[in-house]
């Protein structure tokens, strides 16, 4: 059996919420790369890419999901589905229940830069990913965001028979300064970069507000998977802005001890909220740093 056309594998619909209109992302096959294999049921299969039916998201949940930070994935087969192996064929596609969307790089927005990912991964029975390997990026900055990303992300899983399965799939993403991007930057992060540029000296810090932050919603940042085979220990310092109605604005890493920690880091405070900072009683955007420490092969906690 040939190859499988990589154009022609399958197709991921998303919605473009900024435009008005749900955008339509052609997504390429999956890389022929023989040393990436994935040991799944008790085997070792070479994923090519995987595909499904069209998941029953509507325009309503497209939006709900985006409104709340998520972002939607609407999968169909491809005309090569049926050249996937036998454990990659879903009867029903793996459907969002988590799936943040990639936090911008900010150096890479600061200076405003676009940017641009193609990166493919397993879905497994638990809804969890794995195996993501980029095949393009056009800076380390934007891969690492992709990556963090996809590690943060949870599915239903993809079901075959009535039972859950596995699912490989692959989506391109890119980031762009000014208009729609697979990297939303939100109005109020845009206008804190601002102020940063023009040092009018509305940002505070912690030491001048009226009392402590106070967090309302903090998780802790998911182990990197590209580390979890040698499982070290590490650590990253991270900088961000929470604004006047407690959403942290602008994550950016400061220093750590691998990419892949400052990049979870990243991605995790970009979910965080805060009750809202105050300073002589009115609200403020307050520049916080965080250091934070892994535990080898475990998630880091959240601060306290």
């Amino acid at each position: 059996m040939g190859q499988p056309d990589p154009s022609r594998l399958f197709r991921c619909r998303r919605p473009r919420v900024e435009a008005g209109l749900a955008g339509l992302i052609l997504l390429l096959g999956a890389p022929a790369a023989p040393a990436q294999l994935f040991p799944l049921l008790g085997a070792l299969f070479q994923p090519t890419a995987t595909d499904d039916k069209r998941s029953a998201l509507t325009t309503e949940k497209w939006l709900e999901l985006e409104k709340n930070g998520q972002q939607a994935w609407h999968i169909t087969k491809g005309k090569d589905f049926a050249q996937l192996p036998k454990e990659f064929q879903w009867d029903k596609a793996p459907t969002p229940v988590d799936t943040p969307f990639p936090v911008y790089p900010f150096e890479k927005l600061d200076k405003g830069e676009a940017g641009k990912v193609q990166v493919y991964f397993a879905v497994g029975p638990d809804g969890r990913t794995y195996g993501a390997q980029l095949e393009e990026t056009s800076a380390p900055e934007f891969g690492e965001a992709v990556l963090a990303m996809i590690d943060a992300c949870r599915f239903n899983p993809p079901m075959k028979d009535g039972k859950p399965g596995y699912a490989y799939l692959g989506c391109e993403y890119r980031f762009s300064p000014t208009g729609h991007s697979d990297g939303p930057v939100s109005p109020d992060a845009r206008r804190i970069l601002r102020d940063l540029k023009k040092a009018s000296g509305n940002i505070v810090t912690l030491n001048q507000l009226d009392q402590p932050l106070k967090p309302v919603v903090r998780p802790g940042p998911v182990y990197p998977a590209a580390l979890k085979k040698e499982h070290p220990a590490g650590s990253a310092e991270v900088e961000f802005y929470v604004d006047e109605d407690g959403k942290a604005q602008l994550p950016r890493v400061l220093s750590c001890s691998a990419p892949a920690f400052g990049y979870a880091v990243v991605q995790a405070v970009a979910a965080w909220r805060f009750e809202a900072p105050k300073r002589e009683g009115k609200s403020v955007v307050v520049r916080v740093r965080l250091p934070i420490d892994f535990e080898g092969g475990k998630p880091a906690a959240a601060p306290k």
